[in-house]
């Protein structure tokens, strides 16, 4: 008996994945990893490997995305071409597998770059819902990257994005992206000159920086802020400085991965920290087991590291509606 696999790619991806159910899906999987039991033992670790291939290429591979209540697991390997940049080509290139735990059957083979940056965007959306004030909608954005414009598109989705300002460290970026925003989204959008330019005024400011020091501190986040924090998803990497990490109240994706590889892996590295500067996990303050923001002057974090559960739950969303809607090309391997 042959088994068919369904090919989806990245225009299936765009067509397939509705953004609001995603961020419903990740939302009550957040819950589930923070307060259910494994089926089958603990979640792998470490959920990650990298290698570094010459210069400014290296490939990231996320051992099996495992969750409770799912009857598959994906497994997604990336890489990471920073000349990519300068030829027009994508920074980040993959493919995930979504994969039957009984039998091992390939299902889905899905592109991995529009949703790694959806299911990471649709948990920055979760984490402003949960922790920034009421009716925060005027966004800083640090970073006008593809995941920075889908952070933006996920925040306009729930309507907690009327006004954008825009830095990046190349500043044709920063007014490329304003233009676009203004145009497809309707949105008061402009580039900011300069990193306190951006956060004036601000009511969330989203980060999505691959920066080795750090870029967000006492001096830019004033009270009240949310930040959103998602450039830090490996060693080496900080956007955030240590005095403002023990100030604010810190919600991280995950406690081990937050230290090792996450918004604190530098401050917990120099012993400037530990696991005891994190309040809580966002599935702990999903499911109210822990408490959110209590004040309007409160500074909230989400410092997210990125799961590899997320990309099962996007998968396994994907594949569905793709098969509901007659989307893909199936193949026999």
């Amino acid at each position: 008996m042959s088994e068919r696999t369904l090919l989806l790619s990245r225009s299936d991806v765009a067509r397939f994945l509705p953004l609001r159910a995603l961020a419903s899906a990740i939302g009550d999987a957040y819950i589930r990893h923070s307060t259910d039991a494994p089926d089958d033992g603990p979640a792998p670790r470490p959920q990650r490997a990298r290698a570094q291939l010459g210069e400014g290429t290296s490939v990231v591979i996320n051992f099996p995305g495992v969750l409770s209540g799912y009857d598959a697991y994906t497994v997604k390997v990336n890489a990471k071409t920073e000349a990519n940049r300068d030829a027009g080509l994508p920074f980040l290139r993959g493919t995930i597998l979504l994969i039957e735990r009984q039998t091992g059957g390939l299902r889905a083979i899905l592109d991995s770059g529009l949703v790694t940056a959806m299911r990471t965007a649709a948990a920055g959306a979760l984490g402003v819902t949960a922790l920034a004030r009421a009716g925060a909608s005027k966004v800083a954005l640090f970073g006008a990257g593809v995941q920075g414009t889908w952070h933006l598109g996920a925040l306009r989705a729930i309507g907690r994005l009327d006004e954008a300002r825009i830095f990046d460290v190349e500043p044709a970026r920063a007014e490329q992206l304003a233009t676009e925003l203004r145009s497809s989204l309707d949105v008061d959008a402009r580039a900011a000159a300069t990193p306190e330019e951006a956060a004036d005024g601000a009511d969330v400011i989203v980060a999505v920086t691959p920066s080795r020091v750090p870029i967000l501190d006492g001096a830019l986040v004033k009270p009240g802020m949310h930040v959103s924090a998602f450039g830090a998803d490996e060693p080496g990497k900080v956007e955030l400085a240590t005095p403002l990490l023990k100030s604010a109240t810190l919600v991280v994706d995950d406690r081990a991965l937050a230290l090792t590889d996450g918004a604190i892996n530098v401050a917990a590295m120099a012993g400037q920290v530990d696991n005891g500067v994190i309040h809580a996990e966002l599935g702990e303050v999903l499911a109210g087991r822990k408490r959110g923001r209590e004040r309007d002057d409160e500074i909230t974090i989400f410092g997210a590291v990125g799961l590899a559960w997320q990309d099962l739950v996007a998968a396994e969303l994907c594949y569905r509606q793709a098969v509901e809607g007659n989307g893909g090309t199936w193949v026999e391997l």
